[in-house]
């Protein structure tokens, strides 16, 4: 009688695009797994991937998802802007102004209009920094848009007079990280949460 061979299992992931650091480990997995398949998607928040993935991982509190969640660690959303900028903190209201397309100049010698970097609308990131800068706050759509974090670094490291906003786990030396006044570092993290459709076996 010939062998019987199992019937392999296939892992649908899904996360949203702040959460591509996860791919090195996921990476791992799949090198590891002989017989059963991972699949991996990057998805935005309003995906049907996200109803369709076996396990989720989300930078942010799940709303509408249905399963079993997890919080896996917690990463701090950052305001960054170029190295040279001599700007140590921000506040709230003048991120406000920033994102909401006012004309906002640097407070230091030689400088010019913030020029302010965003997401595209279904980021994750951009729903994180919007409402960290409040519910009542309209984002300018003439704000110009980088498509992930790469870009968002590369333009602002480019930039002498550009903000934008990533996780703390990404920040390198080519931009430099400013503090929200009155937040505190609590204030500004965010769970990093996995969502099952089934529960674990334990």
């Amino acid at each position: 009688a010939p062998t019987p061979y199992a019937t392999p299992i296939i892992w649908q992931i899904a996360r949203t695009p702040s959460l591509s650091w996860l791919d090195q480990s996921f990476n791992l997995c799949i090198q590891e797994q002989n017989e059963n398949r991972i699949i991996v998607r990057e998805a935005s928040l309003d995906s049907a991937s996200f109803q369709q993935a076996d396990i989720s991982f989300i930078w942010g509190k799940p709303v509408q998802l249905q399963g079993f969640a997890f919080t896996l660690a917690e990463d701090e959303l950052i305001f960054v802007v170029h190295p040279d900028n001599p700007l140590q903190e921000i506040s709230l209201e003048t991120l406000h102004s920033i994102y909401s397309k006012q004309e906002v100049y640097w407070n230091h010698e030689q400088s010019g209009i913030v020029i302010p970097w965003k997401y595209p609308e279904n980021n994750d990131i951009q729903h994180l920094a919007e409402g960290l800068m409040g519910d009542s706050i309209e984002i300018s759509i003439q704000l110009s848009t980088t498509p992930d974090i790469a870009g968002m670094l590369a333009q602002v490291s480019q930039n002498p007079d550009a903000i934008g906003f990533i996780p703390k786990n990404r920040i390198d030396s080519s931009v430099k990280p400013i503090r929200i006044t009155g937040l505190s570092p609590k204030s500004t993290s965010v769970p990093v949460v996995a969502t099952l459709q089934a529960e674990p076996d334990r």
